[in-house]
């Protein structure tokens, strides 16, 4: 959070980190181009869509259609605000979704990025929000470390040994997964039970 200059008579937003001119100071309601991190495409999940009344700039009203997202921050975007969609964007969702409606699209993924030559309202080129032709792929769900039969430890790496080779020893010589210290101990419990 941008920390308040001590100037009473100025209200300045003193930044730090990841904080950037153009984006957190901004107070409209609707995503913009300064809210994405340059070269970044952010991916944000469709939570819910609509259309009404839209107050811009300076108190401007105008109807539009507007996605919401489920995510409040995500790499790239990071603060996500409502998105209002143009008929470019619009097209762009039909084209790789099939369908506008909210129980197509409700839940769907999109990617966002800066296109630098959009046609500005009056004439002229300016930069603007797109939606990516192509659906972002899922992601990544890391499966859960494997645990120990003996004592439920995740199974990690000992030393210099990574956890696949720990796990993969546990399945060789004992036929069950198991972590480092429990191999120690039916390694030991053997040597002594062999004496």
């Amino acid at each position: 959070m941008p920390a308040k200059n001590s100037n009473a008579k100025n209200k300045i937003l003193i930044f730090s980190g990841e904080q950037r001119l153009g984006a957190a100071a901004r107070s409209d309601a609707w995503l913009a181009v300064e809210d994405i991190t340059p070269n970044s495409e952010p991916v944000l999940t469709i939570d819910k869509i609509g259309a009404g009344e839209c107050v811009l700039d300076q108190g401007r009203k105008e109807e539009h259609d507007v996605i919401f997202f489920k995510e409040a921050s995500v790499p790239g975007l990071p603060k996500v605000r409502p998105m209002l969609v143009n008929s470019t964007n619009r097209k762009t969702l039909m084209a790789i979704y099939g369908d506008l409606s909210a129980a197509v699209l409700e839940g769907k993924r999109i990617r966002l990025y800066v296109d630098p030559r959009v046609r500005a309202v009056g004439g002229g080129t300016t930069a603007g929000i797109r939606i990516r032709k192509l659906v972002p792929p899922e992601p990544v769900q890391s499966s859960p470390a494997p645990v120990c039969s003996d004592c439920g430890a995740p199974i990690i790496g000992a030393g210099d040994v990574p956890a696949e080779q720990v796990l993969r020893n546990g399945m060789e010589w004992f036929g069950v997964p198991l972590c480092a210290n429990c191999q120690t101990r039916r390694i030991n419990s053997q040597s002594s039970g062999n004496q």
